[in-house]
């Protein structure tokens, strides 16, 4: 039995226990099948954000901790709602009841009508929810 092992440039094979190797592959016919370093998405979206986890890294929240404005950087992406909610899971704003402004970059809104402690913020970004921890002082 051989193995074959194809890279962009060559390709080269594991030698049986005969020592015979197979015939030379046409990387031409192969490369129809076959996409080099091509990442697979979990999701596909327009924006071309893969998943959430890349989503979280590229999305800012400041100050935090905070006091009175917040500000959600999104960057390019699309946001259709942020809600936050208390550690309880009780919402205490969101886009949808016009407690938190949308914008083309992301989120503002205004915590010092809230208790001090942790708050959750769920950002839906394309049909992707993202949960970023939130400390109001």
């Amino acid at each position: 039995m051989c193995i074959g092992f194809v890279s962009k440039n060559e390709v080269s094979y594991v030698n049986d226990v005969q020592g015979a190797s197979p015939p030379p592959i046409n990387l031409a016919q192969v490369s129809k099948f076959i996409y080099y370093n091509t990442p697979i998405p979990s999701s596909s979206n327009a924006s071309g954000i893969a998943s959430a986890s890349l989503l979280n890294d590229l999305i800012t929240i400041y100050p935090n901790p905070a006091s009175d404005n917040v500000v959600v950087n999104i960057g390019n992406a699309s946001v259709s709602s942020v809600v936050l909610t208390d550690i309880t899971g009780k919402n205490r704003m969101s886009s949808a009841d016009g407690n938190i402004t949308l914008n083309n970059t992301g989120a503002l809104f205004n915590v010092s009508s809230l208790s001090k402690g942790i708050y959750l913020l769920e950002i839906n970004v394309d049909n992707l929810i993202v949960t970023k921890k939130l400390v109001v002082n």
